[in-house]
């Protein structure tokens, strides 16, 4: 009976959005090993922890026999999006005229 843990690789540590944080194409997906069962067999899952930007992925696996791989982490610096900002039009002012946003546009 196989006694033995498989061994898990995280993928190396990079960079997502809030779009791409999930696909396993752009991040990376573990790799494992194991002595005994057919690596194709043994599918690695993960949970995934924030702190700030960063997403610490934790990954865990488990062989046909029950035997769980010591975790393997991997960090995913999140790129945000900047925010859009919608500028109102160019508009030219006479000396007096109020400069009050709501007669010029709102930013």
């Amino acid at each position: 009976e196989d006694q033995k843990a498989p061994f898990l690789k995280a993928p190396q540590h990079t960079n997502a959005t809030c779009d791409t944080l999930r696909d396993t194409d752009v991040v990376g997906f573990a790799e494992v090993m194991d002595d005994c069962d057919e690596a194709e067999f043994i599918k690695p899952t993960f949970t995934d922890t924030e702190a700030g930007c960063v997403v610490i992925r934790t990954w865990t696996s488990k062989d046909l026999c029950g035997n769980t791989a010591e975790p393997a982490t991997q960090n995913i610096s999140l790129q945000l999006d900047p925010p859009a900002v919608q500028v109102p039009p160019n508009q030219e002012l006479r000396c007096n005229q109020s400069t009050d946003p709501s007669g010029t546009g709102y930013l």
